[in-house]
């Protein structure tokens, strides 16, 4: 009966450590996401000399950078999980991304 108490004990503050922790890795990986496409972007308006405005699905006006041209042009391993916007001087702001928002003073993701 001591064993059962203890384990519950162990469970009842085990799993909120665990799942703060899930978060806190995929807070992470968002931001480092952000960061790659920050990096391929300059990279791509480097390599072109683009500097057209686009958002990294591929939607928006100006020349589309999109993430077609991204990943096939190998700035990006893979289409990113979140949505992005790209203005004119590289600069990359968070539109959407499952589970965030998007800090607009620090300009990640929170």
């Amino acid at each position: 009966m001591v064993v059962i108490a203890i384990l519950g004990v162990l469970a009842a503050v085990t799993i909120p450590n665990v799942a703060k922790f899930m978060n806190n890795g995929k807070l992470q990986a968002a931001n480092a996401e952000l960061s790659s496409i920050r990096s391929a972007v300059a990279a791509y308006q480097g390599d072109t000399g683009h500097n057209g405005y686009a958002t990294v699905d591929g939607t928006a006006g100006g020349t589309a950078i999109g993430t077609a041209a991204l990943v096939t042009g190998a700035y990006l391993s893979q289409p990113p999980a979140g949505t992005y916007t790209i203005v004119a001087n590289g600069t990359v702001t968070g539109t959407t991304y499952t589970g965030f928002t998007w800090d607009t003073t620090n300009l990640v993701w929170h």
